[in-house]
């Protein structure tokens, strides 16, 4: 299998094949769109042994995805990579079967790292483009030849691919877990309605048609850009606050979501750091050691490959305070029945690998990193009972509608469980086995189908909002 070091020599080649690379022409009309990388050598799985031309599909692929990501016009949630072997002689199915996945384990390490190296040069995203899909691996060893009866190594090269679908959000959500389903309908008590489904339509009402996206080219002009998740919830914020008439922002200025203090009304301005709520942090099982150490601890990338070999499972699970945690939360609830947008920051995925990406990270301790910096943000717009809906910039969360002649907006749900003392997507529903369990790409595995399932977010900071819907008194400050 290819190494860090193999990419990093490899790395050279492809950012000269960026400027020249076009985007990637799908060979299917309809979705699933499939791509085939092949001609590995005899029991090859490293991507380094390829073909430059072969090599070159993976450069082509991962910029698809990064233009759909900073465009709004195609975002891919899931890539599902299976892998082929040729017929061996003597058979050997079970080998066929582990030569097949690590094809495919190899080429998921090598799209990541290309998809996050071609942001190098104009500033990394955060959250990473390669941690906001879920990637999955498949096997069909030798069941599935491209060429049945081969008669030159051509030809058994053919069969030895890796071949890769690109699955995109889905438009609409089945009825169980619409929004719109009656047991979701609920009504917070207040003058202003900021249920979930309220504040849904309310928000792509309000907010402007106009795509959140790098400039370049290719992607458009430059407006706020949807790679960096601070400002794009900052830029959506004031966006959603312009749109609102003066007399109901009562003075407050359409910016500065970080900044926002008493002297411009205060009625948005409630903020907690995780130092204030959080207790502590636990990895549960069945996370290896070695992972613990080596993944969490250290401030650098969880591999896919990595991940894909590890067993479902819980991963880190903070722990909050429950007091503090109950006070942050009524006061959220209080930010939003005063009309308040609320910006949060939230560690995301199965554990606190990327905390060194903000820059307001850098001077905290290694040690400190998971308690005092966000791995992603997210932009609170409602709430009904105990659960909260948000937008989501990195359009990892599918549980609401998307609207592709509205941004692609993508919406997710936080839920406060008063009982373990939380406030993440682990939904309380008590039908759901194991509401904390996630794949290896971070997303929950219980209580929705897996085409819409949950970026799995857990809170770690609540900062100060702007206005959108009509006036009220202040919640109190910190």
């Amino acid at each position: 299998m290819t190494s860090l070091n193999d990419f990093s020599l490899l790395s050279k080649e492809w950012e000269q094949q960026f400027e020249a690379a076009y985007p990637l022409e799908l060979e299917a009309a309809t979705n699933p769109r499939v791509q085939v990388v092949s001609l590995f050598p005899r029991y090859a799985t490293s991507v380094a042994a390829l073909p430059a031309t072969e090599r070159q599909k993976i450069n082509q692929i991962a910029r698809f995805i990064v233009g759909g990501l900073r465009s709004g016009k195609e975002s891919i949630r899931t890539v599902r990579l299976t892998g082929h072997a040729d017929l061996d002689t003597p058979r050997r199915p079970a080998f066929e079967h582990q030569v097949a996945r690590a094809r495919a384990q190899d080429v998921i390490a090598a799209l990541a790292w290309t998809l996050d190296r071609i942001e190098q040069t104009t500033g990394r995203a955060a959250p990473p483009y390669s941690s906001r899909i879920a990637w999955e691996v498949q096997s069909a060893g030798a069941t599935r030849l491209i060429v049945p009866n081969p008669r030159t190594e051509l030809d058994r090269s053919r069969n030895r691919r890796v071949e890769i679908s690109l699955l995109p959000n889905v438009s609409s959500l089945p009825q169980s877990v619409s929004v719109r389903d009656p047991k979701f309908a609920l009504t917070a008590h207040s003058s202003i309605d900021v249920s979930a489904g309220a504040a849904i339509d309310d928000f792509l009402r309000r907010a402007p048609n106009d795509a959140l996206r790098y400039d370049d080219s290719d992607f458009g002009p430059d407006l706020a850009d949807r790679r960096i998740c601070v400002s794009a919830v900052a830029s959506k914020a004031a966006q959603l606050c312009s749109s609102t008439n003066a007399a109901d922002r009562a003075s407050i200025p359409c910016r500065g979501v970080l900044t926002l203090d008493q002297r411009t009304g205060g009625r948005c301005y409630s903020r907690m750091v995780g130092s204030q709520f959080l207790a502590g942090k636990d990895y549960l099982p069945p996370l290896t050691g070695a992972t613990r150490a080596n993944c969490c601890t250290k401030g650098f990338p969880c591999s896919p490959k990595t991940l894909s070999s590890l067993p479902t499972g819980h991963y880190l699970v903070l722990k909050y305070q429950p007091g503090p945690l109950k006070k942050l939360v009524d006061r959220l609830k209080c930010l939003l029945d005063r009309g308040c947008v609320v910006p949060v920051g939230v560690l995301s995925g199965i554990c606190d690998d990327k905390p060194d990406l903000s820059g307001i990270c850098k001077p905290i301790p290694l040690q400190n990193k998971w308690r005092d910096c966000w791995e992603h943000w997210l932009l609170i717009i409602g709430y009904d009972g105990d659960r909260f809906v948000f937008w989501d910039s990195a359009e990892a969360s599918a549980m609401g509608p998307v609207r592709r002649g509205k941004d692609n907006h993508y919406f997710g749900f936080l839920y406060y469980d008063s009982t373990n003392h939380r406030l993440t997507t682990a939904t309380t529903h008590p039908g759901v086995a194991d509401a904390l369990e996630v794949d290896s790409s971070g997303f929950h595995t219980q209580g929705v189908p897996r085409r819409h399932a949950q970026k799995r977010y857990q809170v770690t900071s609540m900062w100060n909002g702007l206005p959108w819907k009509s006036s009220g008194a202040s919640c109190g400050s910190t």
